[in-house]
């Protein structure tokens, strides 16, 4: 097209390292830095592995976490579950034991009366013997008491 042929050649002076080229298009001599820069360039696989491995590690780490919570909150659920029932069955106890003090002593109680009314039926049958054994009269029993005294011993 002639655009490159019509320019003219660069002048002998100007050409860098490369000879012919500008200095400005030259590649500068490498500072340190730049040296290290493009040294690690060829590593960039190496990173970007180690970048997904930490990547990876702490979504790892992250699912643990929230796996650690959910078994936190599961254990604060069923301790919370346990001291209901546990509230529930003392208080099932404390019933249970009231309703059998009550049972006690109105047990007690009736084992007294039953006591009172054997000793007293005890005294009056020895009152009955003395009399008797003094030669006074004593009034029996009918045999519809006898029947009914039966009756309520058994």
């Amino acid at each position: 097209s002639g655009c490159v042929e019509a320019m003219a050649p660069w002048p002998a002076g100007e050409g860098g390292a490369r000879g012919g080229l500008p200095e400005v298009l030259a590649p500068e001599p490498a500072s340190p830095k730049e040296r290290e820069w493009r040294t690690n360039m060829g590593g960039w696989r190496e990173r970007a592995d180690r970048r997904a491995e930490e990547a990876q590690r702490r979504e790892l780490e992250f699912k643990m976490l929230l796996q650690r919570r959910d078994d936190e909150e599961a254990r604060k659920l069923l301790e919370e579950q346990r001291r209901r029932e546990a509230a529930v069955r003392e208080a099932q106890r404390r019933r249970e034991a009231a309703e059998y003090t009550t049972w006690r002593q109105d047990a007690v109680l009736a084992r007294k009366a039953e006591e009172r009314a054997r000793a007293q039926e005890h005294r009056v049958w020895r009152e009955d013997v003395a009399k008797t054994s003094r030669g006074v009269a004593v009034p029996c029993a009918t045999l519809k008491q006898v029947r009914s005294m039966a009756a309520a011993a058994t």
